[in-house]
């Protein structure tokens, strides 16, 4: 999907509003090939949870980064 971005007018891709999953998946999907030595969730300490992306959607997290060392 595309949209458009609030600041400059440029065309650009649709992101889904629940990131966390797609946080997951990549990093499941880096286990699975065996490209990943280590996962490890991180929660700063003012997470970001809801904000707003450059289209002006809306996107929400349960704030937690996902640290990845590879192989």
């Amino acid at each position: 999907m595309f949209a458009k971005n609030q600041r400059n007018g440029s065309v650009t891709h649709k992101i889904d509003p629940a990131v966390d999953g797609e946080r997951d998946n990549i990093g499941s999907s880096l286990q699975t090939a065996s490209k990943a030595k280590t996962l490890t969730y991180y929660l700063p300490p003012n997470p970001v949870q809801d904000a707003r992306n450059a289209t002006g959607d809306g996107y929400h997290s349960d704030g937690r980064l996902l640290v990845i060392v590879l192989q």
